[in-house]
């Protein structure tokens, strides 16, 4: 993923093909134009209800792989100066905003220097950007944002929906998110989730699939809202919970029975909950060694 913003390179390496691809089927989807910046850089930005806007940002542009980072690392793509602008165009209009891309932000995949970026970004927008959600980990995961001027106030939550597929000794899964809906003051905030997962010793032995809903958010997780601030809440019971981190760890890897047959320690617990709250590096952590 070549940055289209420079001539030289676009003109000898650049992938039009694959933009004009995408914005084909987009229309076709859509059965109207496709936006000019899925052509440019393979995002858009798109009204799905009254005033609710759907951004979808190509994190390609921050993917560790994407080896064109080694040639400019600084927003290529231009996909971080579009965003701002889009929200800052939403913000003038009244708008609230739910965010979509593929790898998330603060996951390590994600190169640290544009994830503080995105942070500074969703710290100034915090009060309209009401959803965030992306895929990549195959795992059933959650990171939160704080607010760069006040590195304890959570202001955000990056929503990583486990994957439909067995990668990596994981159930097939899917989820439902309930957003509050149309009505006149309406937030347009995440109110729940469900995630509901098929067994595949089950389905294997019985040579048949079974769904069952694995669990909900609010009601397994003994969550009061989806807030940033009662997940922040989450992490701190959780590291003085054990029962309740082993069933976030359930959840975590889909109910995999292949991971239930590894325990998750001490050393195990501490990893994947410092994960969720350190996922801007260029922060100050909230995990240090001592702890």
């Amino acid at each position: 993923f070549p940055p289209p913003e420079v001539p030289e390179v676009w003109e000898k390496f650049g992938i039009q093909w694959l933009y004009d691809t995408i914005a084909d089927q987009w229309e076709k989807l859509v059965k109207g134009p496709a936006p000019s910046s899925i052509r440019f850089g393979g995002y858009y930005s798109v009204l799905i209800r009254p005033g609710l806007r759907l951004i979808s940002i190509n994190t390609n542009y921050c993917y560790r792989f994407n080896w064109w980072l080694l040639y400019k690392s600084v927003d290529p793509g231009l996909v971080l100066r579009w965003l701002v602008s889009e929200l800052h165009d939403a913000e003038k209009r009244g708008e609230l905003v739910h965010i979509i891309g593929h790898v998330p932000p603060y996951y390590t995949d994600c190169y640290s220097q544009w994830a503080h970026q995105f942070s500074r970004i969703v710290t100034r927008y915090s009060h309209i950007i009401r959803g965030q959600f992306y895929g990549h980990s195959h795992m059933d995961e959650f990171r939160l944002h704080y607010d760069v001027n006040s590195p304890q106030k959570p202001i955000g939550v990056q929503y990583i929906t486990p994957n439909n597929g067995p990668f990596n000794n994981l159930n097939p899964s899917f989820r439902l998110f309930y957003i509050d809906g149309d009505y006149p003051e309406t937030t347009r905030k995440v109110l729940d989730y469900e995630t509901w997962v098929m067994n595949l010793t089950h389905a294997n032995k019985f040579d048949a699939p079974h769904w069952y809903q694995l669990y909900s958010a609010r009601r397994d997780l003994q969550l009061p809202t989806l807030d940033p601030y009662d997940w922040d809440q989450l992490v701190q019971r959780m590291a003085q919970d054990p029962e309740l981190f082993s069933k976030y760890r359930r959840y975590q890897v889909q109910d995999s029975d292949m991971y239930a047959k590894r325990s998750c320690g001490e050393k195990c617990r501490r990893k994947v909950l410092c994960t969720i709250v350190d996922g801007d590096k260029l922060m100050p952590p909230k995990c240090h060694p001592h702890d």
